[in-house]
């Protein structure tokens, strides 16, 4: 299980480009630092605008 988010941040973008790309960074962050404490990193996402989101920016993205 997860640990609890002990802080929570608001984001306010331009438009859904920016919070693509945003988001994108925050997931590389997230699995750049789950991969070197763990090995693995997982993550599930529900259906509609955000997996569009994600399918349109993580091709773009550029990891090791």
């Amino acid at each position: 299980m997860a640990a609890p988010i002990k802080t929570a941040k608001v984001c306010i973008f331009e438009d859904q480009n920016q919070v693509g790309r945003n988001v994108c960074d925050f997931i590389v962050k997230v699995a750049n630092e789950a991969i070197s404490e763990k090995g693995v990193f997982t993550i599930g996402v529900s259906g509609g605008s955000v997996a569009t989101i994600l399918g349109n920016e993580l091709p773009h993205v550029t990891t090791d």
